[in-house]
């Protein structure tokens, strides 16, 4: 088939490489696609809903729970007893240290079992955002292709429209200087002459 070529201005920007030169349906598609400002919209719509649809979805997954703590006391606040003096039954008693630091720590795993029908819901949730976003973006693409193929094949039948009205004009350029001819040899009326240089027009 035919090829279109783009438009060379002065005032337009440098234009890729594919574009300097006549180009196939297929090449146009490939250049459309990656450039479309739609599609790259759809596009991240895409990641959203998949990332909307993974958050939905995490309400199935088992969370970890890790807790952790320190507690530090002035030394000097902490109450103390003094043993020094003290002898029960002939054994001084064991010196106890206060503590002033405390640390803890925990893990914990839950897992939700049953919680009234959410979790089924979130698992439909998850799977119809996914689907939905998915549907959303071939929409969006089969658009943008139809608008290129579209434009592509009005572009082709403009082209061809141009030499049909070429030689239509030609034809009729012949046509004024053929009655031109014949209304200098006085073959034919004046009105004939003025309908050639109309038609021509």
């Amino acid at each position: 088939g035919g090829g279109i070529a783009a438009a060379d201005t002065n005032t337009a920007p440098a234009l890729p490489d594919i574009l300097a030169k006549p180009i196939s349906l297929a090449d146009a598609l490939n250049v459309a696609e990656p450039r479309n400002a739609t599609l790259l919209k759809a596009k991240q719509d895409l990641v959203a809903a998949a990332g909307v649809a993974i958050q939905t979805r995490a309400i199935l997954a088992p969370k970890l729970q890790a807790k952790a703590g320190y507690q530090a006391v002035d030394a000097g606040s902490i109450e103390k007893f003094p043993f020094d003096n003290l002898v029960i039954g002939g054994f001084a008693p064991l010196r106890i240290p206060y503590p002033d630091q405390s640390w803890s720590a925990g893990i914990q795993l839950v897992q939700s079992v049953y919680e009234g029908g959410r979790m089924t819901s979130a698992a439909r949730t998850a799977r119809l955002l996914k689907e939905q976003a998915v549907l959303q973006y071939q929409a969006a693409l089969t658009d943008t292709l139809t608008d290129v193929r579209v434009a592509y094949y009005d572009i082709l039948l403009t082209g061809q429209m141009i030499k049909v009205q070429e030689a239509s004009t030609n034809l009729l350029a012949k046509e004024l200087a053929d009655t031109q001819r014949r209304f200098d040899a006085g073959t034919v009326p004046s009105f004939n002459l003025l309908r050639a240089k109309v038609e021509l027009a």
